[in-house]
């Protein structure tokens, strides 16, 4: 996805605590191979690893989101939406009482990953899902090993993006019982079709993040 070092966020992407009883705003990433367990953000990887995935740990006092904007530069709109990636497990939680996740939303009208005024639709087939919920340890995983990860995708429809509007994405962490697991975004896609006829050549960008061509997959590979 992008990650340099320091850690810092994917072009687009961004983060945000959003509860807890830490000061509600912009998060800067801390970096774990699944050792840590206060509430943040995490570049989350192997030891020394350039691959990282985006992850999250929910606590008392940092309950964090995450997530990107993408405007649709193409002069039509698009009403599919196809996204995908993997989640993964970098450290398991204390409790099996609740199988925790990153809760996904989209919005056409979000100023912002952290918009609270905007409208959110919730598709729960994006959610991140705790891999191993069985396992109460609260001790590091190797998020990429098979048994730790789990791939997820889905083509939302009933809605339409017209063009020169910015759809933005998000995946919310909760403050669930009992110490929490941390659970990462990695190969990430998203593409965007319409079932009329759109004008070429067209593009679309990420918002902030350069051009893109249309019809083109777009493939964050946490590197």
């Amino acid at each position: 996805m992008g990650f340099t070092a320091p850690a810092s966020y994917p072009d687009g992407w961004s983060g945000f605590r959003y509860a807890g009883s830490g000061t509600v705003g912009a998060l800067t990433l801390s970096v774990t191979d699944g050792t840590s367990n206060s509430g943040a953000l995490y570049s989350v990887g192997s030891l020394n690893s350039s691959e990282r995935a985006l992850g999250a740990l929910g606590s008392s006092s940092t309950i964090g989101r995450f997530g990107l904007q993408i405007a649709n530069n193409s002069g039509g709109f698009f009403n599919v939406v196809d996204i995908g990636g993997v989640a993964e497990q970098w450290r398991s939680g204390s409790s099996s009482a609740v199988t925790e996740k990153l809760e996904f939303e989209l919005s056409f009208n979000a100023t912002g990953v952290n918009d609270a005024t905007a409208t959110w639709t919730k598709f729960s087939a994006l959610d991140i899902v705790e891999v191993q919920n069985s396992l109460t340890s609260n001790a590091a995983l190797n998020g990429n090993d098979p048994a730790n990860f789990k791939a997820f995708s889905a083509s939302l429809t009933g809605f339409q993006w017209e063009s020169g509007a910015i759809a933005t994405l998000r995946w919310s962490d909760a403050n669930d019982t009992g110490s929490d697991a941390i659970l990462a975004l990695d190969n990430f896609t998203f593409s965007a079709s319409s079932v009329a006829p759109v004008p070429e050549p067209s593009t679309w960008a990420l918002f902030g993040a350069g051009v893109i061509g249309l019809g083109l997959v777009v493939r964050r590979k946490c590197k």
